[in-house]
Order: structure tokens, then C-alpha cells, then sequence
């Protein structure tokens, strides 16, 4: 089997050694946190100079290694293969099985020359609490299955046929040493009953198995879907005839969160900038795991990409929610209602945010409109962009929302800042063109657009900083909604109300005469391209 790289995570664990932390590496079991670890941490280490028993390495899961889970044994053993004042790397596999292992941790802590690294396999102890349970001296290193361009880099070939097979069989590393289908297929269902469905099960003391797996057969055949518990209650009523109630099944749901079966995606308003607990997505952290256990049944691709591309973000560091935008919108009898628009992804990570839709491809303008309309409802400057199956190039358009391919994205690391800002350069490059052609023309309307702004200037500085208190709800909205350059049919139709002269009188010339916005085309006043912004005072 060709080594497959985790430069990702080996490249968080050089950066943490001697840093007098712990070293908890989480995640879903059977991802490559052993081989992580115990082969290219290891390998790393003697490459470095490291001596091999100044490695204390130990594999929970091992019988032979049963005595070790008891903590005293653990602790007398390690301080035993201690023998002298170099340093020492203690590496410990699947360290939940072992009682009392946060102590025997913390222990490790006061011996001066050792650095500690272990794996374990649930997030309830091994992840949220670590901080608190090891005194602000633990660090948590995540690891995710292979993302796709870890499982290219080991398959090569055509990346149409590693995609099939990656989103088919997943992204758990010994998935291939396999050579045949059916043993594939064989090796995730056996991983799911026999490996996570029973960890949770024994650890939780889940008496209904029935309902946990029925749980996540409804899970799997609808990724993408928003549920809650009461929704999911209730489809068990009316499809399997079957009562749970929501605490029982909200308690199942995060029982499968804990082990790293499923990532939990809350929903977020975006223009009221807090979150909606009402429903919820969940996404499979192996795409692979979730066809299994639907029996390779279900396999569309569409939300299989969409699964992907969440496992994707999450992989590169970003805190993902499910984005909803409320408009207003005229309904068949002409009366104005609020929709919901949703924006698949919001990534976040420090000061960087992205607006990221799935799209399987855009086959005319309809369906741009169609995937492009919650993002055009977003009023902020954070980037936007579409991710399609098709081999394209990156392309920006009029709205300023790129699209981009999905292998352009899978495979290049900093690919939403690299594309975004090579399209920037070609955009630069455009609009450079089109300033030389028009300058002499500019020239021209320069001199009266100035005469005229000045003249609305003086009028603005004796009513802007008085009047600004005395501004309705509705004004202070078309102010900030014109931070951007909108029409006012654009205006209108964002407060509700339908495009007419009688309605740009009442809510748009009042904050003209005010000063508040402005024309983009002052001595144009009736141009069909006239558009109102915002006066940054």
C-alpha cells in the first residue's frame, strides 16, 4: 500500500513539541491517528535524531497491553523506561481505555523530560473537555479522514475516476488495500456495526440498538436535510410506526457527534447575525461510512458533494454554519411575504469569512440566478462563491460571486483566497482597459458631477447630524442596505413594498434631499442604470 501523507496534522505535532502541553489527537476511529503517530510522527522523530527507546510507544487497544489500562501499572511502567534526563516521547494509542486517564496524563506532566502524545476516539471526554481536565495544559490536534486531495496524492490517475471511487468508498485510509468492491463494502458495514454502533452503544448503555441504527439509516438517506428531534420524532410515528421521544433522541444524536460519526451544522441569520436552533444538518464524516449503510443505495451525487465539500472545511480549519437569508418577495396574489433563502456554508476562520454554495453544475443563466440568490441577498463584503462539479475555469460575474470547479477546489489548499484573488488580478487587469477608453469621456462629467455633489454637501452638513436620530426604522434599513450601490426597485422591494413613483417620493428622495444617499449618476437624474448609495460621512 502506497504511504499515504498527513503532512496536515504531522505538521501540527512538530509545532507542538516540548511545548509543555499534552498532545490529544481525536477522531473517528480507523482515520489515521495510530498510523499518524506511530508511524510518520515515529519515523520523524528518529529521522530527527531521536534515539528509539527514548520512544515510549503503547497500543491501548493491543491485548497484550491489557495490564496498562490499569493507571497505576501505566504510570509505574512509563517511569520505568525512563532512564536518564534526555528527553523522552511518550505515545499512547486509544488512551480512553484506560481508567483514570486523565490522571495518569496529568502525571506524565510533572516529569520534566517527557512529552506526551496520545489518540482517543470520543469527543466527550477527549475533546471539549480538555482544557478544563488537563488545567488549561492540554491541546487538542483533530484528525479527519483523508480529504480528497490526500486520497489523489495516493491513488493518482484520472481525477474523474478517484472521485468515483472517493465518493463512493470514502476517505478511510485502509479502504484501499482492498482490491474488489464487495470487500470494500464488506469492511465499512463491518466497521459501523461492530466498531463505532457498538462503542456507542456500550458506552452509553443504549437499550434499544434497533432505534440508534434506524437513527442513522434516516440520517444517511437525508444528508443535507434540516431536522431536529422533534422532527425526527415524528417521522418515526408516521414512516415506522415507532414513539421515541425527542430527549431520547436528542441524546442519540450527540451520542453519534461524540464518537465522530456525524458533524453537527447549525443554522445562522445572517442579516440578524444570530443563530436559529430550530433545525439542524448533520453530514457524515466518512461519505464512505454513510453509503455503507445504506446498502451503496441513495448514492446522489449532489448531496454527496455537498457532504464533501463540508467535510472539506471543516478539514482545513473553518467553523462551518448553515447560512439563512429572509426576503420579501410578492406571492402569487401579489401580497408581500418573507421567504427563507439558505447559503449552504458559512466558513469562518479568524477575521476570514466565506459564503460557499454547492452547486452539481450551471447549465444556463436560470440556474445561476437560481444558486446566486441568497448570496445576492447578502450585504456584507465577505466573499461569495459557487462550487460546481464541471472542469471550469474560475469565473466572476456581473454580482461579483465567483465560480469555481471542484477539483480546483478539493486539491489546492488555499484555493477560495488563490482563485478569488487570480480572478481579482484578471478583473484589475479588465477594468484597467476599460478606464483608458473611457477617461476622455469622464473628464467630461467630472467638473458637473463635482458642482453638483458640492452643492448637495452644503445642503447635507446642516441636516446629517441632526437628523440622523430622528430617522424611522425603515430609512436607517435603506441606509445600510445601500452600502453597495442599489436601484430603487432593489430598495423597495428590500422593505417591501413594490416599485412605483409614489413609493421612491416617500422613502427615497426624503434621504436624497437629507443627504444620507446619493446617485451614482447625479446629472442623469432618470437613467435607467440610476442607482442609490450610502454617504460615508
Amino acid at each position: 500500500m502506497v504511504e499515504i501523507k498527513r503532512d496536515r496534522y504531522l505538521k501540527q505535532l512538530i509545532e507542538s513539541r516540548q511545548n509543555g502541553f499534552i498532545k490529544v489527537v481525536t477522531g473517528l476511529r480507523r482515520c489515521g491517528k495510530s498510523y499518524l503517530l506511530n508511524v510518520l510522527f515515529y519515523n520523524y522523530l528518529l529521522d530527527d535524531g531521536v534515539a528509539d527507546d527514548h520512544i515510549i510507544r503503547i497500543d491501548l487497544e493491543d491485548r497484550l497491553n491489557k495490564d496498562l489500562r490499569n493507571p497505576d501499572t501505566m504510570l509505574h511502567y512509563v517511569h520505568d523506561r525512563i532512564k536518564d534526563n534526555d528527553l523522552y516521547y511518550i505515545i499512547i494509542d486509544e488512551v480512553q481505555l484506560m481508567d483514570e486517564f486523565v490522571d495518569v496524563l496529568n502525571s506524565f506532566r510533572h516529569i520534566d523530560n517527557a512529552d506526551t502524545y496520545v489518540t482517543g476516539s470520543n469527543s466527550h471526554f477527549l475533546s471539549s473537555d480538555i482544557p478544563t481536565e488537563f488545567r488549561g495544559r492540554g491541546e487538542t490536534i483533530h484528525v479527519n479522514p483523508l480529504s480528497f486531495a490526500e486520497f489523489y496524492s495516493a491513488v493518482g490517475g484520472d481525477k474523474q475516476d478517484a472521485w468515483r471511487e472517493y465518493y463512493t468508498y470514502g476517505g478511510l485510509p485502509l479502504i484501499q488495500s482492498f482490491e474488489t468492491e464487495q470487500k470494500k463494502i464488506n469492511y465499512l458495514k463491518n466497521l459501523f456495526e461492530t466498531v463505532y454502533l457498538a462503542d456507542i452503544i456500550e458506552r452509553h448503555k443504549v437499550q434499544n440498538e434497533n432505534e440508534m441504527r434506524e437513527l442513522v439509516l434516516i440520517l444517511a438517506s437525508s444528508i443535507g436535510s434540516p431536522c431536529n428531534p422533534t422532527k425526527l420524532s415524528n417521522t418515526f410515528k408516521s414512516v415506522k410506526n415507532v414513539n421515541i421521544t425527542n430527549k431520547t433522541l436528542a441524546n442519540y444524536l450527540d451520542y453519534l457527534s461524540e464518537s465522530f460519526l456525524l458533524n453537527k451544522a447549525i443554522r445562522y441569520d445572517i442579516k440578524g447575525k444570530k443563530y436559529i436552533n430550530t433545525l439542524s444538518k448533520y453530514y457524515f464524516s466518512d461519505i464512505g461510512l454513510r453509503n455503507a449503510i445504506l446498502d451503496m443505495r441513495q448514492q446522489e451525487e449532489t448531496h454527496i458533494m455537498e457532504n464533501i465539500i463540508y467535510n472539506e472545511l471543516i478539514t482545513r480549519g473553518y467553523s462551518v454554519d448553515i447560512g439563512m437569508v429572509e426576503i420579501k418577495k410578492p406571492d402569487k396574489d401579489g401580497k408581500w411575504v418573507r421567504i427563507q433563502l439558505e447559503v449552504d456554508f458559512i466558513a469562518s476562520l479568524g477575521s476570514k469569512k466565506y459564503y460557499v454554495q454547492s452547486a452539481l453544475s450551471i447549465p444556463d443563466r436560470e440556474k445561476e440566478i437560481q444558486e446566486s440568490r441568497s448570496l445576492m441577498n447578502i450585504n456584507d463584503s465577505f466573499k461569495k462563491i459557487i462550487i460546481v462539479k464541471d472542469h471550469i475555469m474560475p469565473r466572476r460575474n456581473e454580482e461579483g460571486i465567483l465560480t469555481i470547479g471542484l477539483f480546483d477546489f478539493l486539491l489546492k489548499e488555499e484555493s477560495l483566497d488563490f482563485i478569488d484573488d487570480r480572478d481579482n488580478d484578471r478583473d484589475n487587469d479588465r477594468d484597467n482597459d476599460r478606464d483608458n477608453d473611457r477617461d476622455d469621456r469622464d473628464k467630461s462629467l467630472e467638473n458637473n458631477n463635482l458642482q453638483y455633489n458640492n452643492r448637495r454637501n452644503n445642503d447635507r452638513d446642516k441636516h446629517t447630524e441632526v437628523s440622523y436620530k430622528t430617522l424611522d426604522g425603515t430609512q436607517k434599513d435603506i441606509i445600510q442596505f445601500c452600502s453597495i450601490p442599489r436601484s430603487a426597485r432593489e430598495i423597495l422591494e428590500h422593505i417591501g413594498y413594490k416599485y412605483h413613483t409614489n413609493h421612491i417620493k416617500k422613502f427615497i428622495n426624503p434621504l436624497l434631499e437629507l443627504g444620507f444617499i446619493e446617485m451614482t449618476e447625479p446629472t442623469k437624474p432618470n437613467s435607467k442604470n440610476q442607482k442609490y448609495r450610502r454617504v460615508r460621512n
